[in-house]
């Protein structure tokens, strides 16, 4: 599912007017202590008042206590943690990305301001499809299912050497499932996921109207030589490079 962003949706994936922030301030280790604390908080209720219907008032009373107490040791400290990583969110993403904050600020104003498609792997746009969603400002793309843990999976289209998909990718020997590729001009290779077929060419047509020297394909010939996109993206991208500067 392709959808053209309008203000309503990009407010919804927007926090304190910035994209990064927002995928940013999902998940983590504190939001999973948050998480648990809430719901130990829970349990222990419910359980609480199972034991008030058995007439155990006294016992009722202790496991709440015990799980109210225990849950609010895991949710402080979670609300500390989740605080923490969303202030320093524009440090992480410099250090993800290999981009200056100023560059990034430049995406966060792109996609509050300008054109943005959202590239859904769900036939809807519930909520965890627009999380998911490979986004594709006129100067920016961030790859699908992107919960940045070592990597941003953030690119300025102008710096993509190669994308493209595969539907039964073999890497090193080793067969996946359907996959779409990326290969930055710095020679850096990054797969994803991709939910079908029509999803990833419609992502890669859009990207090379974008940017037409990209590489759209695995595999490719020069001067009689052949390059494989996967195996060889330093290589790739040094041709890339060589193409867009001569």
């Amino acid at each position: 599912m392709v959808v053209t962003a309008d203000d309503k949706i990009k407010s919804s994936l927007m926090r304190d007017g910035s994209h990064l922030k927002y995928t940013r301030s999902y998940a983590g280790a504190g939001a999973g202590l948050m998480a648990g604390g809430f719901m130990l908080g829970v349990m222990g209720a419910l359980i609480g008042a199972m034991l008030f219907f058995m007439d155990m008032m006294f016992q009722g009373i202790v496991v709440v206590a015990i799980s109210c107490v225990i849950g609010a040791i895991m949710v402080v400290p979670g609300v500390l943690m989740k605080a923490k990583r969303l202030n320093a969110y524009m440090d992480y993403y410099v250090e993800r990305s290999g981009y200056s904050r100023e560059m990034l600020e430049e995406f966060d104003r792109e996609f509050a301001n300008g054109t943005v498609m959202l590239f859904s792997p769900g036939r809807t746009l519930s909520t965890e499809n627009k999380r998911d969603a490979a986004v594709l400002t006129d100067h920016w793309f961030k790859l699908p299912y992107m919960l940045p843990l070592k990597y941003s999976g953030l690119h300025r289209v102008e710096d993509m050497a190669a994308v493209f998909y595969e539907a039964k990718p073999y890497i090193n020997g080793q067969k996946y499932d359907p996959l779409l590729f990326t290969v930055n001009s710095s020679g850096e290779g990054y797969y994803c996921k991709s939910p079908n077929k029509e999803f990833a060419e419609s992502l890669v047509s859009e990207i090379a109207k974008r940017n037409p020297g990209v590489i759209t394909v695995r595999k490719i010939t020069v001067d009689g030589k052949n390059y494989d996109c996967v195996t060889q993206p330093a290589e790739v991208a040094a041709l890339f490079r060589a193409a867009r500067e001569g």
